[in-house]
């Protein structure tokens, strides 16, 4: 109680006995024992504001009766105290549900990371993509492309879906610095020579592939866990989830160039840390799906890497 409150212990017997109850009887509907109504009315002790506010219930009056409360002044104090309390409550809850996300969060990248890191520059693999190109939900371009790597000759097949006439094929030897690009469709059959790019094998590696995903790095993780600290502001930080067989990764970017923003998600299966599917949308309407299938370690075989007949085509120079 404040100091400078005071209790009309003597109006306190005088409205009991106008409402006709014995100290029992209004000790009972209260919830206290008739001691303390009786200490109560002979000013030996002091009521907490809750049994005043009882009390004034049971005899029908406002508070400023019993008590130099008004009853505004009452109600306000009891309104701030709960508003106050259930406000902790509620902050306290939100910072233990937002840590156990961050922890979440974190847990999930290290493991990432680690599978991630386990992947070997294989040097024998092939996987296939099929890319869907978009602009605004209308689809532009599908194609599927289909990467052979074997004792440093990659070959990379691109084949526009649904039609077995289009097609480009890209052959680099990095052993003996050799590359062609070879180009068919219904009227005509080219091939073209470049450079080979020493970029590029590294490009079409597995982990590399999934690396590209988000820029891992050994012996980082408490990065990771400032990262993970502010998982909720995109742009800021990658988000990562699970579904299924899969870790999903979405992040968001801005391109103040052209101001356009990214939204990018990507699927990783769990177990082996290989790509699934990479989603890349624009606020500008534009964007691709990228699904990965069929990877294989150890199988590819010498038919898959040869390179095609430079007979059978008309050698165009750049």
């Amino acid at each position: 109680m404040e100091e400078n409150f005071k209790f009309y212990h003597e109006k306190l017997y005088k409205l009991r006995k106008t409402k006709g109850m014995s100290q029992e009887e209004f000790a009972e509907k209260i919830g206290v024992s008739r001691q303390s109504i009786y200490a109560w009315e002979c000013g030996k002790s002091m009521p907490d504001i809750e049994n005043i506010y009882k009390m004034c219930k049971i005899l029908g009056i406002e508070i400023n009766e019993l008590t130099n409360l008004t009853p505004v002044e009452r109600e306000g104090k009891i309104n701030i105290k709960k508003v106050k309390k259930i406000v902790a409550i509620i902050l306290l809850s939100v910072l233990i549900i937002y840590m156990i996300m961050a922890l979440r969060q974190f847990f999930i990248l290290c493991h990432i990371n680690r599978k991630v890191m386990s992947i070997e520059d294989y040097n024998n693999y092939s996987y296939c993509i099929t890319r869907v190109q978009f602009e605004n939900k209308e689809i532009a371009k599908t194609t599927d492309e289909h990467v052979y790597f074997k004792d440093g000759v990659l070959k990379v097949v691109f084949e526009k879906a649904g039609s077995e006439n289009h097609k480009e094929i890209a052959w680099s030897d990095f052993i003996n610095n050799k590359k062609y690009i070879f180009s068919e469709n219904d009227t005509e059959k080219i091939v073209r020579k470049e450079a080979v790019s020493s970029g590029e094998k590294q490009v079409y590696q597995i982990k590399n592939i999934a690396n590209s995903i988000y820029h891992f790095e050994e012996n980082d993780n408490w990065k990771y866990f400032v990262s993970s600290l502010f998982w909720i502001w995109k742009g800021f930080c990658i988000q990562v989830g699970i579904s299924g067989d899969c870790y999903i990764l979405k992040s968001s970017s801005k391109d103040t160039r052209f101001h356009v923003d990214s939204y990018s998600t990507y699927y990783m299966n769990q177990w082996n840390g290989y790509p699934v599917e990479n989603d890349l949308y624009k606020s500008n309407g534009t964007g691709y799906i990228e699904k990965y299938k069929n990877i294989k370690v150890n199988e590819t075989t010498d038919e898959d890497i040869k390179m095609p007949d430079l007979d059978d085509y008309v050698l165009v120079e750049n």
